[in-house]
């Protein structure tokens, strides 16, 4: 009886993980990869230049990187796509990362 409970248990958490859909048509499996995808995408951007921790988005949908964001200079830019591109699972990337120079601050009289 507890055999038969065992299976029945493991052949339904199967068919969820494996069949289900989430809210934007993904499939449990591709919502996963997806995360883990952000989060290795955003750890090897950040690997190359710490603060695009807080300038840059990455969001991923189906193995598409899409990056957000502003960052100092085209170089930034230009090693930010190359980073994602650079993660193994990336599929393609997307970028709309602006190039804004930060201002300088105006100094009190």
């Amino acid at each position: 009886m507890k055999a038969m409970a065992a299976l029945s248990l493991v052949v339904m958490i199967a068919s969820l993980a494996t069949g289900c859909q989430t809210l934007t048509g993904r499939s449990a499996k591709e919502h996963f990869n997806d995360k883990w995808l952000t989060h290795e995408t955003k750890a090897t951007i950040v690997a190359r230049n710490a603060s695009a921790l807080t300038a840059v988005d990455v969001d991923v949908n189906r193995g598409v990187v899409y990056l957000t964001g502003t960052v100092p200079t085209a170089e930034h830019k230009a090693r930010a796509e190359q980073a994602a591109r650079g993660v193994n699972g990336v599929r393609d990337v997307v970028s709309h990362l602006e190039v804004r120079q930060a201002r300088p601050s105006s100094a009190p009289r």
